[in-house]
């Protein structure tokens, strides 16, 4: 088994991110707490939303690399907005470094940098090596839950059909568009403060945001109605 380092994240390792995250992905069946799109989310639209609203600390100073001795990450430890909700992410064969970086987290993310009392560490329904682990160090489970749904596209997608008077769009053209009446929307569905349009524009600059995905419905009246975008 080859020897691992932590460091620190330096914003100069974000494409590094990109690329374990890719490597994640393809190296289980399972589908991983972060695919690439929410580093990228976190760094071009979480981050930028928080420095706008005040917060005291960027997620940038939450992130700790693993490295293996050939220079590779093998492991990333965050918090995404930052606060006391803390990711791990090991490749399969070094799942051994968890309670190390659960210990990182515990000490240097949560106590030193956010000065918080409370941790929260994600685990997947099923893992029971996470679990055994977090059990060890007298975590509890709590009722806060995240689903994470997909879909086999190998097969037929029904036809799409909206109820009169609603229309598809898409962030091409942006015809008609009141983009802050769009954001206003969307942050209220999720009870959220609203945000300047520019933060949204610096979203739309991530490597992998594509227009022609980023979906809205509206009502007759213009009203947007729903929202789906990749990421």
């Amino acid at each position: 088994m080859s020897s691992t380092t932590c460091r620190r994240y330096d914003p100069g390792d974000y494409d590094r991110g990109i690329d374990f995250f890719r490597r994640l992905y393809r190296s289980s069946d399972a589908v991983p707490f972060w695919l690439p799109q929410r580093w990228e989310y976190a760094e071009y639209l979480v981050s930028p939303l928080n420095r706008n609203r005040g917060y005291s600390h960027d997620w940038e100073e939450t992130i700790y690399l693993w490295e293996s001795s050939s220079g590779e990450v093998v492991g990333v430890l965050c918090s995404e907005n930052p606060d006391s909700d803390i990711f791990v992410h090991t490749m399969p064969d070094y799942r051994h470094l968890e309670k190390e970086m659960i210990e990182v987290a515990e000490e240097r993310i949560v106590r030193r940098t956010l000065g918080l009392s409370d941790i929260r560490v994600w685990c997947a329904s099923g893992d029971s090596f996470r679990e055994s682990l977090l059990r060890s160090r007298r975590y509890e489970k709590t009722g806060d839950i995240e689903y994470l749904n997909w879909r086999d596209l190998a097969g037929s997608v029904p036809d799409l059909s909206l109820p009169e008077g609603h229309s598809l769009h898409d962030m091409v053209s942006e015809y008609g568009l009141d983009l802050q009446h769009k954001i206003d929307r969307m942050t209220g569905a999720f009870d959220s403060p609203t945000y300047p349009a520019e933060i949204y524009r610096n979203m739309q600059r991530g490597f992998s945001y594509r227009k022609s995905l980023d979906l809205y419905s509206t009502d007759s009246r213009g009203n947007i109605t729903s929202f789906v975008s990749p990421g």
